[in-house]
């Protein structure tokens, strides 16, 4: 795991400019004390930078974190994730400001997934977009929702960031089967060998070409009902499958009634959408 880190810059009618920093290797497993350390050490160089040698009045830090988590107070309630766990109920809002004490600072939190959707709605691959889902296929299944320019947790009674939970007819949870992981399994190779799975079906393995489309097809057929009860227009894939986008995209399309695009702006999306939070 790695934080990602950079300086976001919006300018009035135009996309954000973003400055990335190379991001910050970290175990998620370490104590607290550890991970405040390097929490500091990759925040530092950014404080820095937007400073210039220039005190400012405020300076806004938005920070895109895993949930569950109190997002307004800045408390994390994580627990037996095995990335965290240790920063259980700790104050992350009162830790930056103690931790610069010279520089004022506007500190918000936002949830990782729903901060990446904000940053492809504001610049990426669901700009024109009123009413857009994002969801993010890797270890898990992740989703966020953005209505009308603001993150929704909550979307016409579906609670968003839950979907993960929610069962593919006859074959278990999404967060199993509808992950990296479970088109690992549908294809009957590692998480790690996808790659080379999915240069085979584009060489013409035809075989390994219908697991990808069967593997399209599962998740368009999963994601209909939802779609059409949140009225979504937007559908934006990323994560580490999104990388095969091409060879499951037209079965998942034939099976939804939106516009389905492959996330575009990678690493920068969280950081933009958690800048973005800031000036809401």
């Amino acid at each position: 795991m790695s934080i990602k880190r950079g300086l976001v810059v919006f300018g009035d009618g135009r996309d954000p400019t973003v400055e990335s920093l190379p991001a910050k290797p970290i175990d998620a497993t370490a104590p607290a004390t550890v991970l405040l350390a390097d929490f500091r050490s990759a925040i530092d160089p950014l404080i820095r930078r937007a400073v210039d040698g220039r005190r400012r009045e405020v300076l806004a830090l938005g920070i895109a974190f895993p949930g569950p988590m109190d997002y307004v107070r800045g408390i994390p309630a994580i627990r037996r994730q095995r990335k965290f766990d240790d920063l259980y109920g700790v104050d992350l809002r009162a830790w930056a400001i103690a931790a610069w004490p010279d520089q004022p600072l506007d500190v918000r939190f936002v949830n990782d997934a729903e901060a990446a959707a904000l940053g492809e709605n504001i610049a990426g691959a669901s700009r024109s977009s009123e009413r857009s889902l994002m969801i993010t296929l890797g270890t898990g299944f992740g989703a966020a929702a953005v209505i009308d320019g603001r993150g929704a947790p909550l979307v016409e009674g579906v609670q968003v960031p839950l979907l993960f939970e929610a069962l593919v007819a006859g074959r278990g949870r999404a967060d199993d089967v509808l992950s990296a992981v479970g088109l690992a399994e549908l294809l009957g190779v590692p998480v790690g060998s996808v790659a080379g799975a999915a240069e085979a079906a584009r060489k013409g393995d035809i075989a390994v070409s219908a697991l990808f489309k069967e593997f399209g097809r599962r998740l368009g057929q999963f994601l209909s009902g939802y779609l059409s009860e949140m009225d979504i227009d937007v559908v934006v894939i990323g994560g580490g499958a999104s990388k095969a986008f091409d060879l499951f995209a037209p079965s998942l399309r034939d099976e939804v009634d939106a516009e389905v695009n492959a996330a575009a702006l990678g690493e920068r999306a969280p950081l933009i959408g958690a800048a973005a939070f800031t000036v809401t």
